[in-house]
């Protein structure tokens, strides 16, 4: 009789092997960009930016990665954008480097987009004193972009800053500038139409803002009136209606049209609205996809919180940001100011639970990294 021993040894190796690989791939790490006060003043000075790095579920390290002047630079409180998982940009376009801890903010000014490497940069300092500027990641420069035009730069810029749109509530009337390379000038065309929007008697919002969302470089969504959504197409030269949808006449705020970072599209008048373009159908929505499977309820007092189709949670929550197996979120432990959060929650699916960060006075949000 032939000796099997060998023969038996090999299916529990292959079981270890694979049962090591399924592990391995089963672990989890990223980090969480935060920006935080020092103390507890109004003015919020010095204000430190800092990594907190997570691994199976388990916080692993935390370092300071920036502190800065409150005065001269702003990160959490204005608005950022985190590009090529390395550098945040802050609303007034200081830039900086999470990898070699450079700081860039010589040309500040309004975050106009970004194409490729370069960040446009948009200064208007009153009157004709008005310019465009442009940082290359790549060179660590500032230029003088030829283009676009400064009537460009005062309207609602497609994803990649090809066209533009402005709306004047004198008329109700909408003109897109296309910005083409080829051309010695842009093109500009009004909009056949009158595109209004209209609110209740105790509406605070700004009453002179029409909802609109690029989905792309060549389309815009936009409405004629509350409800009656349009899609315009640039590169097709149409405009179409998609829906009506049968909202309340007195809104309590001005109808937003938003992507949630499942990259749905939503409609917010009376109620949440999930828009199907390619359908041209709507729904009333229930959850913002926060994408990596994690979902927030739409409320305007608690939030619930789902992974897959399990609840994780439900609290007083605004900012929030997911990666692979982690949820960030702001929260308060109850109903005041969101400008000034109590703190952050962090659920991980390893050991699906929440940790509360042990970081300093009314910390926001910055965003995920890929470690």
């Amino acid at each position: 009789m032939k000796d099997l021993r060998g023969l038996r040894v090999l299916p529990i190796l292959l079981i270890l092997f694979l049962a090591s690989n399924f592990y391995g791939q089963e672990t989890s790490k990223a980090s969480l960009l935060v920006a935080v006060c020092a103390s507890k003043e109004k003015k919020c000075e010095p204000q430190t930016i800092k990594k907190i790095t997570f691994e199976n579920g388990k916080q692993i390290a935390s370092e300071d990665l920036l502190t800065f002047d409150a005065n001269t630079t702003r990160f959490e409180r204005v608005g950022y954008r985190l590009l090529q998982n390395r550098y945040i940009v802050s609303q007034l376009s200081d830039i900086f480097d999470i990898q070699t801890k450079e700081l860039f903010s010589e040309q500040r000014g309004e975050y106009l987009g970004n194409e490729k490497d370069l960040i446009y940069i948009f200064q208007n300092k009153g009157g004709s004193d008005v310019k465009l500027f442009s940082f290359n990641l790549t060179s660590r420069k500032y230029n003088k972009p030829e283009f676009p035009s400064i009537p460009f730069m005062f309207g609602y810029c497609s994803p990649s800053i090809l066209r533009s749109i402005q709306y004047y509530t004198d008329n109700n009337s909408l003109k897109v500038t296309d910005r083409k390379r080829d051309r010695e000038r842009d093109f500009e065309k009004y909009l056949d139409g009158v595109y209004k929007v209209s609110c209740g008697k105790n509406c605070k919002d700004d009453r002179n803002s029409l909802p609109m969302l690029w989905l792309d470089d060549d389309r815009l969504l936009t409405q004629k009136n509350n409800g009656e959504l349009y899609l315009l197409d640039f590169k097709k030269n149409g405009i179409k209606k998609l829906m009506k949808i049968p909202v309340k006449e007195e809104l309590e705020s001005i109808p937003v049209l938003y992507k949630d970072f499942g990259g749905n599209i939503h409609y917010r008048a009376d109620k949440d609205y999930l828009i199907d373009v390619e359908n041209r159908k709507y729904t009333e929505a229930q959850f913002i996809d926060l994408a990596n499977g994690f979902k927030g309820s739409i409320s305007t007092g608690e939030e619930t919180f789902m992974f897959g189709e399990k609840e994780i949670g439900k609290f007083l929550a605004l900012n929030r940001r997911s990666t692979k197996n982690y949820l960030a979120v702001e929260f308060n432990k109850e109903k005041k100011s969101f400008n000034f959060p109590d703190g952050i929650k962090v659920w991980n699916n390893s050991n699906q639970q929440w940790l509360d960060l042990d970081v300093n006075y009314s910390p926001k949000i910055v965003g995920w990294i890929e470690e």
